[in-house]
């Protein structure tokens, strides 16, 4: 299928991939994150934890997306992804470029991962 890869400090890269390698190219267990309608991101569920480098930062800053991430068009009528066509992909290149900052390794140097882990509290 045809997808959007975000390696940190490099441009978005549009490849073939298979679903099976979500977890390689994120180099951990796979975290599937909804970003807008059917798209999603798939990025390393503990890139925060394992201090991978920073690659991109959310507007208005709010967080930060660490290790590779793959973006993915998810077919809820056939429960797959599928692949992206030209049109969506400059579309969610749009889209990424205003959601999204690109960390440089400058920056990457600046930032401490323990500032964007987040723990959640449930009480009954």
């Amino acid at each position: 299928m045809k997808v959007i890869i975000k390696k940190p400090f490099e441009d978005y890269q549009v490849t073939e991939i298979k679903q099976e390698d979500f977890s390689t190219i994120v180099g951990g267990i796979a975290e599937y994150v909804p970003i807008w309608r059917n798209y999603e991101m798939i990025i390393n569920e503990e890139g925060k934890l394992d201090e991978l480098p920073t690659n991109l930062m959310e507007r208005p800053y709010s967080d930060c997306i660490f290790g590779n991430a793959i973006f993915v068009k998810y077919d809820s009528l056939s429960d797959e992804y599928i692949s992206l066509t030209d049109k969506e992909i400059e579309v969610l290149k749009f889209y990424l470029s205003i959601k999204y900052y690109s960390v440089t390794r400058e920056e990457n140097d600046q930032i401490d991962p323990d500032d964007y882990i987040y723990f959640g509290v449930i009480s009954n």
